[in-house]
């Protein structure tokens, strides 16, 4: 597929550079490609780089000629994108492109994620190389990989690559804000097995499904009470007395989910029965969602299956998805805007026969806070006799509101813009914690475009806010 009509076209160096790069899949584990596009774009612009054992990427870009004596910046992303599509939507992430379109102010993929979290972010650096017009201190661009799955390259990362002593972090997603602090993470996985039995004759089988919710980020919009899919249709199972034979719901730990289904069984209710159920469901419950789960629907359709699980195993899943933590627990209160500081995303339940798998995902600023979490999740995993692991996951960047690199960049968003800019921290796992963690006395500051919907079919980015981001990028590098 072409460039959509109305491709934006300026900042030139950043559109360009970003389009090629929604030509190349790169899923989580799977950048080989394009670190190689990288790797190709710094051989032709005089730019040497190195690559750690897991696939972290530094490009050294020289100083332009009037910067010789500047010490060197770090630029940081990661090249990897969260792949998620519709059920209508056919797309193979590891061979497909991404299909753009423009929707007003906004350019978005077709029914797909759109990579821009942290393309973009990606497409300025790499702008920064190519523009030969810029004025910049040696940079350092790191490229880092697997983020999306856990921040495991960043993690790894060969730390002798890097000699510079200040970062700009390219993977925020609120233009006019300054970030200067991110949450931690790690994941919590449940694992075990319940009983089942034989399906006797004459009961009726369906598989029912909710799906079209909005989603989201676990991190940035966990505290906006949209609907999680796994959580509404236990509800539904329970209210109905439906026992259940197969479940699957959500998609990764760091998508809050959108779709889920189950086989269940009725010996009382028939199918169109169930269906009428189903749609008075619905229809109760869109009322009490995020204003963009409005397309929330309901799916029956007939099955077979020859295993359900006993009645005290079904309630008992059922008692186990509504008891597990999900959403916002703690506020930050000093900071200027709503700001999360704890948080716990239920996002996966998966019972395949009888084997059952949850994937939850907790989200901190302070790692004291999470001690009564973690409590919860023991006493939960003890009460239904579940295998728990709780992984180590990655620190938090605790918001650090002044230093050199702080005050630049609020000096020239000010020159440029007339205006103050919010300084705050983001309920997301940006690498800056970790990176922070092995180089303590590194100066980081985070900026980035207007990007919503992140980590789901309807991620998209504000157009005009690349232009500004782009100005504020480079007076910043340009003063350094």
């Amino acid at each position: 597929m072409s460039r959509p009509q109305n491709y934006p076209s300026q900042p030139e160096h950043i559109w360009n550079i970003f389009y090629e790069l929604t030509r190349i899949p790169r899923p989580s584990g799977k950048e080989e490609a394009v670190l190689n596009y990288i790797k190709e774009l710094a051989k032709n612009n005089n730019s040497s780089w190195k690559e750690d054992k897991k696939g972290n990427l530094v490009v050294y870009v020289p100083a332009s000629s009037d910067n010789k004596n500047s010490k060197p910046l770090l630029l940081q992303n990661h090249v990897d994108m969260v792949c998620d599509n519709t059920p209508d939507r056919k797309i193979d992430f590891e061979t497909d492109p991404i299909d753009l379109k423009v929707e007003g102010e906004w350019l978005l993929a077709d029914r797909t994620t759109l990579g821009a979290d942290n393309g973009i972010g990606c497409a300025a650096a790499l702008a920064l190389m190519t523009d030969k017009s810029l004025s910049h201190p040696p940079l350092e661009l790191l490229f880092t990989v697997e983020e999306e799955t856990g921040l495991h390259g960043a993690t790894a990362l060969d730390t002798s690559l890097i000699s510079a002593e200040k970062m700009l972090n390219l993977d925020t997603e609120d233009w006019g804000m300054i970030f200067v602090g991110c949450a931690g993470g790690f994941g919590v996985r449940m694992n075990g097995s319940l009983s089942s039995e034989s399906v006797p004759a004459n009961t009726n089988i369906f598989e029912v499904e909710i799906k079209g919710l909005r989603g989201g980020h676990s991190g940035i919009d966990i505290h906006l009470q949209q609907g999680n899919a796994i959580q509404l249709l236990a509800t539904f199972i329970s209210e109905n007395n439906l026992r259940i034979s197969h479940f699957d719901g959500g998609k990764a730990h760091n998508i809050i989910p959108r779709d889920a289904k189950a086989i269940v069984t009725s010996e009382t209710l028939n199918f169109e029965e169930v269906q009428s159920l189903l749609n008075n469901y619905i229809d109760i419950i869109r009322n009490t969602l995020h204003p963009e789960d409005e397309k929330i629907s309901g799916l029956i359709k007939k099955e077979n299956t020859s295993a359900q699980l006993t009645e005290e195993s079904s309630l008992k899943l059922l008692s186990l998805i509504h008891t597990l933590p999900h959403g916002a627990h703690k506020y930050d209160t000093e900071a200027e805007s709503v700001l999360v500081s704890q948080s716990s995303n239920l996002a996966e339940v998966k019972l395949n026969s009888n084997e059952l798998k949850i994937l939850s995902s907790v989200r901190f600023f302070d790692p004291i806070d999470t001690k009564k979490i973690k409590q919860t999740y023991q006493l939960i995993a003890s009460t239904h006799n579940l295998e728990l692991n709780m992984e180590s996951g990655y620190p938090s960047w605790k918001p650090v509101y002044k230093g050199e690199m702080l005050n630049l960049v609020i000096k020239k968003y000010k020159e440029i813009f007339g205006l103050d800019p919010e300084i705050t921290a983001i309920h997301a796992g940006l690498e800056c914690g970790v990176i922070k963690d092995k180089f303590p006395n590194l100066d980081i500051v985070s900026i980035g475009p207007n990007v919503r919907s992140a980590h789901t079919p309807r991620e998209r980015i504000e157009i005009k806010t690349v232009e500004s981001f782009w100005k504020l990028l480079i007076e910043t590098v340009k003063s350094l």
